[in-house]
């Protein structure tokens, strides 16, 4: 499954639960860039050190050139699927805690 942020698997969800907030215009960054975002979910991310040390933890923060942000790829999203998808998540949360519990 390659699906990212505001794809078809999340935009499913929000129109089962939220339809409202789904935007019915298609809005995207530069398609190169989305391009670069669909092929490592991690080229949002800028990392920088103060000090080229193996110790320095990278300051880590969203590129710039970023405005919008949308990864997926909306085709075949819908309500159903995000209903699908919620209930499988219910249950297999459902069976977790039986689990636990036993």
């Amino acid at each position: 499954l390659r699906d990212f942020h505001a794809g078809y698997v999340e935009t499913s969800i929000v129109l089962a639960l939220a339809p409202q907030h789904v935007k019915d215009k298609r809005i995207l960054d530069e398609p190169d860039l989305v391009e670069r975002m669909r092929a490592d979910q991690d080229n949002y991310q800028l990392r920088t050190k103060n000090a080229q040390h193996p110790d320095v933890v990278p300051h880590i923060h969203q590129n710039p050139e970023i405005k919008v942000g949308v990864m997926g790829m909306l085709e075949g999203a819908n309500a159903e699927l995000g209903h699908r998808i919620l209930d499988e998540g219910v249950e297999g949360l459902v069976q977790l805690i039986h689990c636990l519990e036993a």
